[in-house]
């Protein structure tokens, strides 16, 4: 069983990403705001998505979670996280350690924009590809 939300905090996965903050939620995952410790003090910021608790054990929603990995591993530009490492931990839930970039999402930006009244700049729309 899957530690709830609240007690994941905290947690180790793999012996060295910490969960340190839910940093969001979608439909099937959390991601989380982490750190990776290794050897002589090393840490880096990384970002963990983590299947929900519920969709953990269904075929249908590991099998996709296992392709977004295969999809993501292959993946090679500058507007997208790169995939660092995916596995499985202690409690059988599948995770994802990408890059972690700090900043607000897309969708916040581009609604930024929206509620002022304004439309997204075309050059910054180009340049990110939305």
């Amino acid at each position: 069983m899957l530690p709830s939300v609240e007690d994941a905090e905290g947690n180790v996965l793999a012996g060295r990403y910490q969960l340190v903050e839910r940093a969001g939620e979608g439909g099937m995952a959390d991601v989380w705001r982490a750190v990776t410790r290794g050897a002589a003090g090393f840490i880096r910021p990384v970002g963990v998505k983590r299947i929900k608790a519920s969709l953990s054990h269904s075929p249908e929603f590991v099998q996709m979670f296992v392709e977004e990995a295969r999809v993501g591993a292959t993946l090679d530009h500058p507007n997208v996280v790169q995939l660092h490492d995916f596995g499985v931990d202690d409690w059988g839930s599948h995770y994802l350690v990408m890059e972690w970039v700090e900043g607000v999402d897309l969708g916040r930006w581009s609604k930024s924009f929206q509620d002022a009244g304004w439309h997204t700049p075309w050059h910054l729309t180009a340049a990110i590809g939305i």
